[in-house]
């Protein structure tokens, strides 16, 4: 009953001339943990018990109706209904020179086809390996790759050292009808302190990824040869091959080819102790020890073949990133469509999906990253026509009972909204970004849209600063935090090649554009952790 209907028939009845008000609270019921459902049926939160693997150094929403006097009942699964704080959008300050504004970390990128490094001391944009020749003549195709132009790097975990990948030419087989482009690499091996640069491996045909040791001291990369292009023998790219090369500071030594892939190879990540390698092809999951002769098989793969009856037997597994635990691997499970995550405990061969991270065609994807205490945190946003809702979950992986157990979530906005760019920071606190989806039926206020920092899931989020306006098209693609939270790179995909580029602060005083200054297809953005120097 209203204040004011109160107040009046108190008035008429018994003429009394004051009214107690009280209040009720709102109580909301935790997200269950779903139970593991069957393997067999692609389900998430399946878990398999695989045969253990001798490893060479490894030991064996709905809300509850209002009550007057809530009391509130602890979970194991608590999901947290936070509610972002709007505020005014911050303007946007167009940077057509140097300096930038002022960061704390340095950021590795690529750009007019050489390595380049935002220098957060001086505020400019450094040259740390020029590519030989001119920007990509062809800005609109991206695949068009110049002989002389960096193309990829790889930084080690203390941010000290790279490897980065230049082209050396590239050829057609010319007894092949409609044969691919296939190009000629060469790696450089760059002292980000120094800025020595030396040769690391002088020709690698057809390069396909490459991971330089935690310690900077092995380089594993992946390609169809080591003699020249082209290797092709037919109008598909020629099957590649894994190789290992010690970096010895600059001074390489001991190049071995270790595996002669089935297809190709995928994703090699190397192991925290820097002793061992997992990668991926289409026969197996394989974990390498440098001091063993050969990989040994974790997983069997199933990938698509043409005598295949049911293509959704597909089954494909490769590595993402270790566990600081050393045990544990993280996987992404690949299908005939779409993939999702997993973990793969190495001694036990226990491995369960990962619930809330298949990722097809989705406008905000799931992301997935490792906690510093071996906790899965994921965001993800669940959709459909016309709902977009975002959360963050914290799973843990339970030895004993060999499952993956959801220990806190939270909902991040109760607007119609998607999260992307998700992180845990350096002081344990997080941060990610908040858009809004482009549907023509949701209305949600504009300055909901922003970045965010959270506390810890129990908490609300704060918004730190907004996100670059829109023009018509997908506002965002990217949203790269620093690791200390100081500030994220924004980029906005409105041109196939050029996107425009965008830092926003945390202080939410100005969102910078600073696309002018990065050159002419800046890509593969590297926030640096910070450095120290004996």
């Amino acid at each position: 009953m209203h204040l004011k209907r109160l107040t009046l028939i108190f008035f008429l009845l018994f003429t009394l001339g004051g009214l107690a008000a009280c209040t009720s609270g709102f109580l909301t019921e935790p997200t269950p943990i779903p139970p593991p459902p069957n393997a067999d049926t692609g389900e998430a939160g399946e878990v398999n018990d695989v045969a253990a693997t001798p490893l060479p150094t490894l030991p064996p929403e709905e809300e509850t109706a209002v009550q007057p006097t809530p009391t509130l009942v602890p979970t194991e699964t608590p999901t947290t209904l936070a509610q972002p704080t709007a505020v005014t959008n911050p303007p946007v300050q167009v940077l057509n020179s140097q300096p930038l504004p002022a960061s704390s970390r340095d950021l590795l990128f690529i750009a007019d086809g050489s390595f380049k490094q935002w220098n957060h001391a001086t505020g400019q944009i450094e040259t740390l390996v020029a590519g030989t020749n001119t920007a990509n003549p062809n800005p609109e195709i991206p695949g068009d790759l110049v002989p002389g132009s960096i193309t990829a790097y790889t930084m080690n975990a203390d941010g000290k050292r790279a490897v980065v990948a230049r082209v050396l030419s590239r050829a057609n087989a010319p007894e092949v009808q409609n044969a691919q482009t296939e190009y000629s690499y060469e790696l450089l091996f760059v002292d980000l302190i120094s800025r020595e640069v030396w040769t690391l491996v002088p020709q690698v045909d057809n390069l396909f990824g490459f991971d330089l040791s935690p310690n900077a001291q092995q380089l594993a990369f992946i390609g169809s040869g080591l003699d020249g292009i082209p290797d092709a023998t037919s109008h598909d790219l020629p099957a590649n091959n894994l190789y290992i090369i010690e970096t010895g500071g600059g001074n390489p030594a001991n190049l071995r080819q270790v595996h002669s892939c089935e297809t190709y190879c995928r994703s090699p990540q190397w192991h925290i102790e820097n002793n061992l390698l997992a990668f991926g092809d289409d026969e197996a999951l394989w974990l390498y020890n440098i001091a063993a002769d050969e990989p040994e098989m974790l997983l069997t793969n199933n990938p698509f073949s043409v005598e295949m009856a049911n293509v959704g037997e597909v089954s494909v597994y490769w590595p993402v990133a270790w566990a600081r635990n050393g045990r544990t691997l993280m996987l992404q499970h690949g299908r005939w469509e779409g993939s999702s995550s997993a973990v793969l405990d190495l001694p036990t061969g226990t491995l369960a999906e990962l619930p809330n991270t298949f990722i097809y065609a989705e406008i905000f994807p799931a992301q997935v990253s490792w906690m510093p205490d071996d906790r899965l945190l994921v965001w993800h946003t669940e959709s459909n026509e016309t709902s977009f809702v975002p959360f963050v979950e914290l799973w843990r992986f339970d030895l004993g009972s060999g499952t993956l157990v959801l220990d806190e979530s939270a909902r991040l906005s109760q607007e119609m909204m998607g999260v992307l760019g998700g992180i845990g920071l350096e002081n344990g606190r997080f941060a990610f970004a908040l858009d809004v989806p482009p549907a023509e039926n949701i209305n949600v206020t504009e300055n909901q849209s922003g970045t965010y920092q959270l506390t810890s899931l129990a908490e609300a989020p704060t918004r730190v600063n907004s996100l670059p306006p829109g023009d018509g098209t997908y506002r965002q693609a990217t949203v790269l935090w620093s690791a200390d939270g100081s500030g994220a790179l924004l980029t906005q995909s409105d041109q196939p090649n050029q996107p425009k580029l965008f830092y926003a602060p945390t202080d939410g005083a100005f969102l910078y554009e600073v696309t002018a200054v990065f050159g002419q297809n800046p890509h593969s953005f590297t926030w640096q952790p910070e450095i120290f120097v004996p």
